[in-house]
């Protein structure tokens, strides 16, 4: 059960068609987890450089070391009020330390946690509830 596959059949339920995708570089940059969300009908909001690089270093400079400062948290909420103003529907959070600085539940759009639905989608399975 893959990850992107979870969170990109969560989204179409939802009725979201554009989505931010933030996490570490790899993630927001490479195509791997990009184009797998794109071929489930999801359109991503375009990596911008200076974005990655500081999401990117957020997450390798502070959370990976347990450092979570209010500058980072105002910066990710900047970074999604953003997104917001560009037309974005939602963001999704391609990496588990980022829960840290958003608030998944109080935000201008909806966040959805990947490792959140992916650790519910495996529950599901188990449970045979899974669609």
């Amino acid at each position: 059960m893959h990850i992107v596959d979870a969170v990109g059949k969560k989204i179409k339920a939802d009725g979201i068609e554009s989505a931010a995708l933030i996490g570490t570089r790899n993630v927001m940059a490479e195509n791997w987890y990009r184009q797998r969300l794109v071929k489930q009908g999801v359109a991503l909001a375009p990596a911008k450089a200076d974005r990655v690089a500081e999401i990117d270093r957020i997450i390798h400079k502070e959370l990976n070391l347990g450092i979570v400062t209010r500058d980072s948290e105002r910066t990710l909420k900047t970074f999604i009020t953003n997104y917001d103003q560009e037309g974005v529907k939602a963001v999704i959070l391609g990496a588990a330390e980022l829960v840290k600085l958003v608030d998944t539940k109080a935000n201008v759009l909806p966040i959805y946690n990947s490792t959140e639905i992916h650790a519910d989608s495996i529950v599901d399975w188990i449970l045979g509830d899974a669609p």
